[in-house]
């Protein structure tokens, strides 16, 4: 087994101990050092990417009113001022920073109680609202993060254990284990709180934040009792930060400032370069050092652009922090004696001359093997192929003319017995795990699958949520580019930039799409699409619970809960009261309706 197939085993094992059984086999440390070295060897794996979440109980699933993603870190104080100054429109753009509490994200919506999932789709968590006291009253809708206070932790430690009687390492721990039980029994009411992303706000400009003491809003941060990991900082302006879109991970208007990590100096010794999908990526060999128990001999650069911002020569000493879930990250760059520059001239994997396309390098060849390859190990991974390395698939390109999922899909084991070290056992089980794609894929496997710039596995779901894929193929391929664009930029997270990508790569690829959707079975999931169905939004007190018209308008209407440029109808329960959601909507010209009026045409 190659080592980057090693490393995806390791890190999904430890992952399924942490996140869905609450036990650690190794330390963080151990751990990271897992993570890094396969950043290292592979920085556009998908493991380095995924969402996460604690909870695994085996419940209904539930759709979130808006995805629930994960944040982009940062861990200096230098580089959150870089990142405010970059997002900010002008030196009074308003931020708001909040405590990044460590426990396991939720959603409360109408009596319904579900955890981040995928960042689409939730587990169904209500049956343990009697173990959870929340914070805020608000009984209709609000985020934020289930959590068990360091004071509670300490008085139960002892009581609360495992299934197989262990104790739990930490109150993070703790309160995923206690969600993940199948009863309640025995266990204290209320003992964990739900608190929301916004308990603890400041909102400061970018004026100000350059002047603000962040290592004192730290310490506050630590000193806490419910237990927190970071500050999370964001723009206050919600629709300019929704305007900057997100990726299949993170929102591009908001992120996390990691406490503060071990750091070392250490001496750049050369530079790797890295084949990825579309960009080729330097990695810097240092001089080993140990950064809170661990050896580290490789740290990230980033790209082209961040090694000329920090002016990054071979032989310069390098401050290396401990960077969470990734390599470790460089801080600062000390001058060295003797300095020799950091050049690029050709593609580590096809020799082709390369280019500087702001911020990244990327190889002159259109059709570089290594920008294939790692293409089609993406492509494999997200149509649900789990079994099949980069070294295999490597073979696979060079002996029998692999180019595309289609060609992978149709191999038998002849094959198979043409590649080095292949025998007729090694040949039927990698023949029994292709052949999981005819039990069925879903509509947004395929799209994710195409690795369209910017359309991850996330965006896939909640495109493919909103219109069925034979539905966007139509649209992106028939209709004039302009109302194309407006339809897609009205759907949640696509801006205009990336509804040109989708609709170039869908055109660039539908023979590949055709093939792929007639040689595939479809799976559904049985829930109601919401294309084309005008979106409502009620203000007011009405005679009933807000549930039960919502059930009525069930997949005749899709309900939203703010009035903005995508809402067709506001229902009101008096019109005479003139709510702001109201007013709003007689300003942007949204038809008004009784609750009687729209009950009346269902």
């Amino acid at each position: 087994m190659n080592r980057i197939a090693q490393l995806e085993k390791e890190i999904r094992r430890h992952n399924d101990l942490y996140w869905k059984k609450q036990t650690l086999e190794i330390s963080d440390i151990d751990y990271d050092n897992l993570v890094r070295e396969l950043a290292s060897l592979d920085p556009d794996n998908p493991l380095l990417t995924e969402i996460h979440s604690p909870i695994s109980v085996k419940g209904l699933k539930v759709k979130h009113v808006q995805p629930m993603l994960s944040l982009d870190k940062v861990y200096s104080v230098k580089e959150l001022i870089a990142w405010c100054e970059k997002v900010a429109r002008n030196e009074e753009e308003q931020f708001l920073i909040q405590y990044k509490f460590d426990g396991c994200s939720a959603e409360y919506f109408q009596g319904t109680l579900s955890t981040r999932g995928d960042g689409l789709l939730g587990e169904n968590i209500t049956d343990k609202i009697p173990l959870i006291y929340f914070i805020d009253n608000d009984t209709q809708y609000q985020r934020g993060e289930i959590v068990l206070s360091k004071s509670t932790f300490e008085q139960y430690k002892d009581k609360l254990k495992k299934k197989d009687g262990t104790p739990y390492s930490n109150s993070r721990n703790a309160c995923a284990g206690l969600l993940n039980r199948d009863d309640n029994e025995n266990i204290p009411k209320a003992i964990m709180a739900f608190v929301p992303f916004d308990y603890v706000s400041e909102q400061h400009s970018l004026k100000k934040i350059r002047a603000l003491d962040i290592d004192y809003i730290t310490e506050k941060a630590k000193a806490n009792n419910f237990p927190t990991d970071g500050l999370v900082v964001k723009l206050a302006d919600e629709e300019y930060k929704k305007s900057l879109g997100a990726t299949s991970h993170h929102a591009r208007g908001e992120l996390a400032l990691k406490f503060a990590n071990d750091s070392a100096e250490t001496i750049l010794k050369g530079v790797t370069w890295s084949s990825g999908k579309e960009v080729i990526t330097p990695i810097g060999n240092v001089e080993t050092v140990e950064i809170g128990g661990v050896n580290i001999s490789n740290v990230s650069l980033h790209n082209m652009q961040f090694i000329k911002d920090k002016d990054i020569h071979i032989g310069d000493t390098l401050v290396v922090e401990r960077a969470g879930d990734v390599i470790p990250h460089v801080v600062e760059v000390i001058p060295g004696d003797s300095r020799v520059e950091v050049t690029i001239k050709k593609c580590p994997e096809c020799g082709s001359d390369v280019y500087y396309d702001e911020p990244n390098i990327k190889c002159s060849n259109y059709d570089c093997s290594g920008n294939n390859l790692n293409k089609l190990y993406d492509a494999v991974r997200r149509i649900g192929i789990e079994r099949l390395g980069k070294p295999t698939l490597k073979e696979m390109m060079t002996v029998l003319d692999v180019q595309d999922l289609t060609d992978i899909i149709l191999l038998n084991k002849d094959d198979l017995l043409k590649l080095d070290r292949f025998g007729d056992k090694k040949a039927d089980n990698l023949l029994k795990e292709i052949s999981v794609v005819y039990d069925g894929v879903y509509e947004w496997q395929i799209l994710s699958a195409l690795n369209i710039p910017g359309i991850g596995t996330t965006l896939s779901k909640m495109l493919c949520e909103k219109i069925p894929l034979s539905s966007l193929i139509h649209l992106c391929s028939f209709e004039k580019r302009n109302r194309v664009v407006n339809t897609l930029c009205a759907l949640e997270q696509i801006e205009f930039e990336r509804a040109n990508e989708l609709i170039n790569g869908i055109n660039d690829n539908l023979f590949y799409l055709e093939r792929l959707m007639n040689m595939l079975p479809i799976k559904h999931d049985g829930k109601e699409e919401s294309f084309n169905l005008q979106r409502v939004c009620f203000t007011g007190k009405f005679p009933e619970k807000k549930s039960f018209y919502y059930e009525k308008l069930k997949g005749k209407y899709e309900i939203v809960e703010k009035v903005d440029k995508n809402t067709d109808i506001l229902v009101v329960a008096d019109p005479s009261v003139g709510s702001n959601k109201q007013k709003k909507a007689e300003k942007m010209g949204i038809k008004i309706m009784g609750i009687d009026e729209i009950m009346g045409v269902l």
